[in-house]
């Protein structure tokens, strides 16, 4: 039988929140374990800020160098090799990724254990590290620190066509003819103007009457003419409620 191990205190996710307090406890000299399922910095290193940023400082750099005449200086024709984008998004995100789990482990009082965590009581947890063994872990103190996921809209015929999300879309080894995007929101936004310096038409389908929709009327009317000015079909007033395949369509 497995016996249990006592911490001071146990976090379950190594995200922007998980990672710092887990330091700060185990600085502290609290003895502290660290969950984490996949991958050591939690949505923002591995599938927000970090991966996105870095994806459109390359998009920055396509939209320049197609008005590079605007600014006296001529180039030929301006191709995205989406395979060494992704490589180089994927080598940021590692060293970013590797540097905090080197910092983690190389705290004392503070452990890193790889695997899936479920609450066996108040304040004991069970984790199904990678190598499928179990470990029994308990502390006064717990906290949560899980993440996010992208949400599925519940539209007729989205399981039946290829969709992309938040992560998938970043794994793309070439740039799509064409791109539909779902929602008015910023990282719709962001992907939509980023694919597009790539060379995609884009199309954002809002069925609000502005992007943005908490933001000042003034303010989303500015982002919206941004992104026309690049080219972007923005189309307000429009709410998608089943999904094709084109074959489908006009058949």
């Amino acid at each position: 039988m497995t016996s249990t191990q006592e911490f001071d205190a146990i976090i379950i996710g190594s995200g922007q929140a998980g990672t710092p307090l887990s330091l700060a406890l185990a600085q502290a000299q609290r003895r502290t374990v660290l969950i984490e399922r996949v991958h050591v910095g939690g949505t923002c290193i591995n599938e927000g800020c970090t991966p996105t940023k870095t994806m459109i400082a390359s998009g920055r750099v396509a939209y320049l160098a197609r008005r590079a005449a605007d600014y006296g200086v001529h180039t030929g024709e301006i191709n995205v090799d989406l395979r060494r984008v992704r490589e180089r998004k994927r080598d940021v995100v590692e060293s970013f990724r590797d540097g905090s789990q080197s910092r983690i482990q190389k705290t004392a009082n503070l452990e890193l254990i790889f695997g899936e965590a479920t609450f066996t009581g108040p304040k004991s947890v069970q984790v199904r590290t990678k190598d499928g063994s179990p470990r029994l872990l308990s502390a006064n103190h717990v906290f949560i620190n899980a993440g996010t996921r992208a949400s599925r809209p519940r539209l007729d015929g989205l399981d039946t066509v290829p969709s992309l999300d938040n992560s998938s879309i970043m794994e793309l080894d070439t740039v799509p003819d064409h791109l539909l995007v779902l929602g008015g929101g910023y990282i719709g936004l962001e992907f939509g103007q980023l694919f597009r310096r790539f060379g995609s038409r884009v199309t954002i389908i809002q069925s609000a009457g502005q992007l943005l929709t908490r933001e000042d009327s003034d303010i989303a009317e500015e982002v919206a003419r941004i992104l026309q000015e690049d080219g972007v079909e923005v189309i307000l007033h429009a709410k998608a409620v089943r999904v094709a395949s084109q074959m489908e369509i006009f058949t």
